[in-house]
């Protein structure tokens, strides 16, 4: 799991090994990047709740059909009203194509809460192997600290 920046996993698929089966964007990230995103919408703040409540019914979607549907039926709502063009293409061009990494329906097969892993590790790397020392994470991940 990473954040929404390739970065990480690139570091990580460069100096790791094997190649983990699953690579899944950190929800937390991918909430707030939506938020912060949400003044690309013109509309009031009315629209701008819409939009960011259907967002998080995609996120949490656990079905991939009813995904699938509710994801084409937000994209011809985006397309529908001028207001939301630019979120529209900031959304499409950041988020549709790689559904399957953040979407609940398609994360399922790993069967974990990424935010409680990521955390335990975050905890253990930082508290064991740097000894509480703060090290920028991927400087750290090239071995250049």
């Amino acid at each position: 799991m990473s954040d929404d920046a390739p970065a990480f996993w690139n570091a990580w698929i460069k100096m790791m090994s094997p190649i983990p089966k699953f690579h899944l964007l950190c929800k937390w990230h991918i909430d707030n990047n939506w938020r912060k995103n949400l003044k690309k919408i013109d509309g009031s703040q009315t629209t701008k709740a819409y939009v960011y409540k259907t967002l998080r019914v995609l996120l949490d979607e656990s079905d991939t059909t009813e995904f699938e549907n509710l994801l084409s039926s937000f994209q011809c709502k985006l397309e529908e009203e001028p207001a939301m063009h630019n979120f529209k293409a900031y959304f499409v061009s950041t988020y549709v194509h790689r559904k399957k990494l953040w979407a609940a329906c398609y994360r399922r097969q790993a069967m974990l809460n990424t935010i409680l892993v990521l955390e335990a590790f975050h905890k253990t790397l930082k508290h064991v192997y740097l000894k509480g020392k703060k090290i920028n994470g991927l400087m750290l991940c090239c071995g250049i600290y």
